[in-house]
C-alpha cells in the first residue's frame, strides 16, 4: 500500500494506492496546505481502515513549485519515514513527472512549463532525447513558439498560448509505479527539494544587498 503527496501547487493531492486501486483526496485550489494536509491524510487512511503502519512507500513531489507547500509535504513524508523505518521514499520532480506524461502524447521536441512567478516559469525542455531543466522569463518564450508547449494547470503563459495539462490520479500512480519498478528510491536523509529559484524573502535580501 502506497501514499502519494503533492502540495507543490495550489491544489492539495493525497492518493492512497493499493494494487492498482486508488482513493484520492484533492482539495480545491488555494487551500491552506498546512491546515489540510495532515487531516486529509488521516481522513483517507481512516476511510480505508488502514494506518501508516500499512504503508510500504511514500511518493512526494519535491518541486519545483510553491516553496512553502513543497517544504510541508517533504517534511511530512520524512517524519513518517523516520517513525516507520520500513517505509520507502520516492522523491518526485514535477518537471520530470510532466515529461513522463507529455512524452506519451508527443514524440516531437517540446517544453513543459510550471508557473514560477508572475514573470518567470520553470521549464523542462525535451530536445533530441535529452531533458533540460531551467528557469525562463515569460517574455522569452516566444522563441519556442514553433515547438509544442505544455503548461501545468495553465492554458497561457505570459502572452503565449499553451496546452493545459491537468494531472489525473492515474498520472500520479503511473509515474510513481515506474519509479518504484526501477528501484528509484531515495534515502530519507538525502531527500532534497528541487527549489531551482530563490524564495521571495531570498530575492528581497539579494536585491537589498545589490542596492
Amino acid at each position: 500500500m502506497n501514499l502519494i503527496l503533492d502540495t507543490s501547487t495550489e491544489n492539495l493531492v493525497v492518493i492512497l494506492e493499493n494494487n492498482g486501486d486508488c482513493d484520492v483526496s484533492s482539495c480545491p485550489a488555494q487551500v491552506k496546505h498546512q491546515e489540510f494536509l495532515l487531516p486529509e491524510i488521516e481522513r483517507i487512511l481512516e476511510k480505508n481502515k488502514v494506518t501508516l503502519e500499512n504503508i510500504d512507500t511514500i511518493g512526494v513531489v519535491v518541486g519545483p513549485g510553491s516553496f512553502t507547500g513543497v517544504r510541508l509535504a517533504v517534511a511530512t513524508a520524512k517524519a513518517f519515514c523516520y517513525v516507520y523505518k520500513r517505509i520507502k521514499l520516492v522523491g518526485i520532480n514535477m518537471l520530470d513527472f510532466l515529461n513522463f506524461v507529455c512524452s506519451k502524447m508527443c514524440n516531437e521536441n517540446y517544453l513543459v512549463l510550471i508557473k514560477c512567478t508572475a514573470t518567470k516559469c520553470y521549464v523542462g525542455e525535451r530536445k533530441n532525447g535529452d531533458f533540460e531543466k531551467y528557469i525562463l522569463e515569460n517574455d522569452k518564450l516566444s522563441v519556442f513558439k514553433s515547438k509544442k508547449l505544455f503548461a501545468l494547470n495553465l492554458d497561457k503563459v505570459g502572452n503565449i498560448e499553451t496546452e493545459k495539462i491537468v494531472l489525473s490520479p492515474k498520472d500520479y500512480v503511473d509515474y510513481f509505479k515506474s519509479r518504484c519498478e526501477a528501484g528509484d528510491f531515495t534515502d530519507c536523509n538525502s531527500l532534497s527539494i528541487a527549489y531551482m529559484a530563490l524564495s521571495q524573502a531570498e530575492e528581497n535580501l539579494k536585491n537589498a544587498k545589490n542596492n
